[in-house]
């Protein structure tokens, strides 16, 4: 869980550089999630690369929704939002945009982003003497970090519903930050009645697909309610993204697509052959979300009487 050094980082640039025909016309985007060593060792490599005559860009991804804006000076930790982030510049890239749209776009995800996550369990690290028991067999953390840092707060055991509830509705009130026309900002909910959202419900590690697609469905059904926010949910992604170690939990993390450009939607829909990239649900158009639809239950009268009569199985030489 610590930052790779300085060294690294820059040979890690050299070599995708050393890829490219001319990196001088391409250039190395780098993202990094919102810690303090990341920023710093990341920032001082993208700088080096720089002098070396390496085009080498650094973006910042902060958005957890656990913390108050006020609480520090470091801001929002950077957490599975991020993967959206890699979605968009990877797709952009593929399409040839330069280093420079790539990053207008990166910062237009970011403006729009929000995750929480919520933890049974929290992390233990490998090779650790002891098994980490911060959390009890009764006890959950809502917004714990992905590396054990403490989170929002604790609370007595949720169901599905009310986790689902508890985490959109903090990220919703987390906001994000707009920008006026006199050059002044303002936050606003991170999304309104009625918007089209991206929703990734991601495994932080140790959950079971079952309980991954309950969450998912309260998701879904809070979000899409027409008593609370009458959402859109037209993607949805539920999978293992960005896990920590066995942590027993799950992230939820939200993109307002309205009023996003059609270019970035586009960059999110572009096929992906990485193996985590998962998406489960896209809703594009229509009145009923289809994978939504219950199918009535199939009632089969009982006669009594064999409909088909068929010969006993038998096995031969066995």
């Amino acid at each position: 869980f610590a930052s790779p050094s300085v060294a690294s980082i820059l040979a890690g640039i050299r070599a995708a550089a050393a890829t490219q025909t001319d990196v001088k016309t391409t250039g190395i985007l780098l993202v990094v999630k919102n810690y303090t060593g990341d920023r710093l060792n990341f920032g001082m490599a993208c700088e080096m690369a720089n002098q070396e005559g390496i085009p080498c860009r650094l973006v910042v991804v902060a958005d957890d929704c656990a913390l108050e804006r006020t609480k520090g000076i470091t801001g929002a930790r950077g957490v599975a939002g991020t993967v959206l982030v890699h979605k968009v510049a990877g797709a952009a890239a593929v399409a040839g945009k330069s280093l420079d749209e790539i990053v207008t776009l990166v910062d237009s995800v970011n403006e729009r982003i929000g995750t929480l996550g919520v933890a049974l369990d929290a992390v233990t690290i490998v090779g650790a003497e002891t098994v980490n028991d911060r959390l009890d067999d009764k006890t959950i953390e809502i917004g714990l970090g992905i590396h054990g840092e403490a989170g929002l707060k604790q609370s007595p055991l949720l169901s599905a519903d009310d986790m689902a509830k508890e985490m959109i509705t903090t990220i919703r009130n987390y906001g994000r930050t707009v920008k006026a026309d006199d050059g002044s900002s303002n936050v606003v909910p991170l999304f309104d009645k009625g918007d089209e959202l991206c929703v990734l419900v991601n495994n932080l590690g140790g959950t079971s697909n079952f309980e991954m697609s309950i969450l998912a469905n309260s998701c879904v059904k809070f979000l899409e309610d027409s008593t609370t926010f009458g959402c859109k949910v037209t993607r949805l992604l539920v999978g293992s993204y960005m896990t920590s170690f066995d942590m027993h939990g799950a992230s939820v993390t939200i993109l307002n697509l309205s009023g996003a450009s059609e270019e970035l939607v586009t960059l999110l829909d572009a096929p992906c052959d990485a193996p985590a990239w998962i998406t489960c649900d896209v809703w594009k158009s229509g009145e009923s979300r289809t994978s939504g639809t219950e199918r009535p239950e199939v009632v089969v009268a009982e006669t009594g009487k064999e409909s088909v009569n068929l010969p006993p199985v038998t096995l031969e030489n066995f």
